[in-house]
Parts: structure tokens; C-alpha cells; sequence
């Protein structure tokens, strides 16, 4: 009886249900990267402290155009990495590892060949998808690349029209929502998450870019730069709208005002301030003038 719970218990743990990767999530892009349009760069960001999420062997890193029709795998992961945890990182990165590593002073954990045609991470709009399905990466011949929901996360940009990523890899795993209008390639900053509410426009904003890989065993990674960076500033601007209500206004005239102004000679002269206008002055006083009341008697002054 002993060596049966022995045996059922060494094959509980040793099946791959405790290899996982799945709890993660994209957390920076960066295309064009130094000025040159080969360096470019993918972080993943672990979020378990429960579970390492380091089983990443067969994940994929793909690449989907402007309108989701077509789609390159720039990377399927070919090891693990070393360390796991609540907010540990590791890096894919480009060209390979002579340039990026010269370029941001660090080493990518896994590189692919972004100057090979078509592997490359499109710099105004497209989106890009990491993962595998469920919570073991399984087989990459046994599933569709093509297909947005079969990855862990997912983040379209620019002008993004295709196919996102709606259902979640996980019970509450990320989906992409709306595309964000940033995009990964000004060749200053990087597309970096800033939150996670299943809304690639919500979740998604522009910092100095900080790539950071995974390290060695036990240590924690390291984070590289592009050169001397100002954090972008964000400018929210307001209009005001102000509405007037007119309302009507009625006079009322005291009974013995209304009559003919004695004694003033009144003329209508142009008015230098406003010359498409004119207005009435005092010209004179002379008792023999009456001036009407403006009631239609012959004596109304007429223009």
C-alpha cells in the first residue's frame, strides 16, 4: 500500500501540471530600437507567486499584419528559462545577440532573425500574440497559429483591423480588447503595459523602453537601454462649452415720456467706430423744433 501512494504521488509530480508558463503576460514591444529597425525586443512578465510560470519550451512568438490576413512565427521558444516568479521577466529579442546585446547592454534569453524577409515586427500597426494554449505549452504541430485565441496574450496596435484575441487562455487571463493607437515603433520610446483590463487601448502607453531578461538561476534579471531617454509626456486637452439663453426683455414707457423732444435738433452722422453703423447726436437747440415721438405723425424723422 505504501509503494502505491509512492508511486501515484512520484507520478503526480512529475507530470507536466506543474510546468507552467501560462500565468504571464506581455508587458513591453519595442520595433526599431536605437535607430535601427532590426533591433527589436518582447518582454514577458510572469504574474504567479504561487507557481514559477519558466516552462515557456514551445511557446510562440507571431507576428500579425496590419489586417490580420496574414501572420508570421518569428519565434517558436526553444528551453525554459531559469527563474520564476510574481513580476520576473525574460526577453526575446533581434537580430541576434551581437547587436542587440551592443545596442542595449544586456542579453536577449532567445533571439530570432528579424532581417530575414518577413520576421519582422511591423512598426505602425499589427499585433502581436505569445503563448500556447492551456496551461502546458503542448506540441506546436497539434494547434493553429493563426488563430489569436490560441495564445496566452495578445496586443494589437496602430491601426489594427483583424482578428483579436477574446477568449482567456486562463480564468482570468488577459484578452486584447480594443487596439491601441500607440504604436512599437517611434525608435525612442517602447509600448509598455501600465495596467491589465483586457483593453489593449486602456492597458498600453509609451515609456523609455527597459528590456530585462531573465538572469541566471537565482539572480535576478538585468535591464537594458537604448541611450539617454525622457519619459514622454501625456497633454489631455479640454473644451469648454459655454451656452448663452436669451431671454426676452419688455419695457414699459411712463405715461408722459413719449412725447416730441422740444427745443433739439437732432442729426445722423456716421460713427467713426463703426462705420457700417450710424447713430443720432445733438446737433443744435432750437425751441421752434420738434422732434416726433415716433408714432408715424409727419413731424418722424425719416433716413
Amino acid at each position: 500500500m505504501r509503494l502505491r501512494i509512492a508511486v501515484l504521488l512520484s507520478v503526480f509530480l512529475s507530470t507536466p501540471t506543474w510546468a507552467l508558463f501560462h500565468i504571464s503576460l506581455i508587458d513591453e514591444v519595442m520595433s526599431g530600437a536605437a535607430a535601427n529597425p532590426n533591433i527589436q525586443y518582447v518582454e514577458i512578465r510572469m504574474l504567479s507567486s504561487s507557481f514559477p510560470q519558466n516552462s515557456v519550451t514551445f511557446t510562440r512568438l507571431t507576428a500579425f499584419n496590419c489586417n490580420g490576413t496574414s501572420f508570421a512565427v518569428l519565434l517558436q521558444v526553444p528551453a525554459n528559462v531559469p527563474n520564476g516568479g510574481a513580476n520576473v521577466r525574460w526577453l526575446m529579442a533581434s537580430p541576434n545577440d551581437t547587436v542587440f546585446s551592443a545596442a542595449s547592454g544586456i542579453h536577449a534569453d532567445f533571439y530570432w532573425d528579424s532581417t530575414a524577409p518577413g520576421m519582422s515586427i511591423d512598426r505602425t500597426c499589427g499585433m502581436l500574440c505569445w503563448g500556447a494554449p492551456g496551461g502546458v505549452a503542448p506540441n506546436p504541430a497539434t494547434w493553429d497559429p493563426s488563430d489569436p485565441n490560441q495564445y496566452t496574450d495578445c496586443v494589437a496596435y496602430g491601426s489594427y483591423t483583424g482578428p483579436k484575441k477574446t477568449m482567456p487562455a486562463y480564468v482570468g487571463g488577459p484578452t486584447a480588447g480594443t487596439p491601441t493607437s500607440l504604436t512599437p515603433g517611434d525608435g525612442v520610446d517602447s509600448l509598455t503595459r501600465s495596467r491589465n483590463t483586457n483593453d489593449n487601448a486602456a492597458d498600453f502607453g509609451l515609456a523609455c523602453p527597459t528590456p530585462t531578461n531573465n538572469g541566471v538561476s537565482g539572480m535576478p534579471g538585468m535591464i537594458g537601454d537604448f541611450g539617454p531617454c525622457t519619459e514622454p509626456t501625456t497633454t489631455t486637452s479640454t473644451t469648454h462649452t459655454t451656452t448663452t439663453t436669451l431671454r426676452p426683455t419688455t419695457t414699459t414707457i411712463p405715461p408722459g415720456t413719449d412725447l416730441p423732444i422740444s427745443g433739439k435738433k437732432l442729426l445722423l452722422k456716421e460713427d467713426p467706430a463703426n462705420p457700417a453703423k450710424r447713430k443720432l447726436v445733438a446737433f443744435s437747440h432750437d425751441a421752434g423744433i420738434n422732434l416726433g415721438a415716433g408714432n408715424g405723425s409727419p413731424d418722424d424723422p425719416t433716413l
